[in-house]
């Protein structure tokens, strides 16, 4: 399938940047410190190239993977590496940097409200930014697993209809520090031609 026209992408662009924007006032409300959202980089790539675009990553992550329905269907995948999701449970739950190690079910369900949370409020955002009326965020699943794994099984599900990803990528920064974690917007290509 051809890809997008550089009218379709520069709209995408322009939209996608205005969701980080509002994505940061609500994950910063959730993570307890001001946490700035803006979209690295808008790019459509082929399936093998998909983790080589990541660029470094650990072989080791967890995922967040929400599937989307409505006017515009694909995933979001919001990946941290594993030391940075712990850190993250540590910041949620009060806890000293660190001291999260391993995974229980209160665990689970801080990371599981962390993508719920991220997911829901970037899709809010696109929606109003596109002018759309419905993009619906599924419930988000937790996956432990190799970095590759995870990122391979996201883009896999649109090789039935497509041979390129188009990658939203969000950097996420907290006091001058990049945070290691990656999000991206993984749209189908045949929903986003009736609507751009």
């Amino acid at each position: 399938m051809p890809a997008l026209a550089s009218l379709q992408i520069d709209k995408l662009t322009t939209a996608t940047r205005q969701a980080a924007v509002g994505c940061s006032q609500i994950f910063s409300k959730w993570a307890k410190q001001k946490v700035e959202v803006r979209m690295d980089r808008l790019e459509s790539v082929r399936f093998e190239d998909v983790v080589p675009s990541l660029g470094p990553i650990d072989p080791v992550s967890f995922g967040l993977v929400l599937g989307l329905s409505g006017d515009i269907t694909g995933a979001l995948l919001f990946l941290m590496r594993e030391e940075a999701g712990y850190g993250l449970v540590d910041t949620l739950m009060n806890r000293d940097m660190g001291t999260t190690k391993s995974l229980g079910a209160m665990e689970r369900s801080a990371l599981l409200e962390t993508g719920n949370i991220v997911g829901t409020s970037y899709v809010n955002a696109l929606v109003h930014a596109l002018g759309v009326d419905r993009i619906i965020p599924g419930p988000p699943t937790l996956v432990h697993d190799l970095t590759q794994s995870i990122v391979a099984s996201v883009v896999m599900q649109q090789s039935e209809t497509q041979n390129e990803a188009l990658l939203a990528h969000l950097e996420f920064t907290s006091l001058d520090q990049i945070l290691e974690w990656k999000f991206m917007f993984l749209p189908d290509y045949a929903g986003l031609r009736k609507l751009l």
